[in-house]
């Protein structure tokens, strides 16, 4: 009987994805990695995302995310020419 595990699930879930280019300089001046992500993370959350995609994230990005998002399950997929950040409540 499906019903006993599966009837209080949501059938919504709530995606935010960002490409953040987190070493564009020339965009974004001399604001840190970590104060943009700061600033990034205040709008995303203010949806209420059930999970969060990163792009293009330094490392100090990440250091921020894990900071903040307390909590939440974040994974990292990285390699020398990208990196993917998986981020769910």
């Amino acid at each position: 009987y499906i019903c006993d595990y599966a009837c209080g699930l949501s059938k919504e879930l709530s995606i935010v994805t960002l490409n953040e280019d987190g070493m564009n300089k020339k965009d974004y001046g001399t604001r840190s990695p970590n104060d943009r992500m700061d600033e990034i993370l205040t709008v995303v959350l203010a949806v209420a995302p059930d999970m969060i995609l990163l792009q293009e994230m330094v490392a100090e990005m990440y250091e921020v995310v894990k900071k903040r998002l307390v909590g939440w399950s974040c994974f990292s997929l990285a390699s020398t020419k990208r990196s993917i950040h998986i981020i769910s409540t």
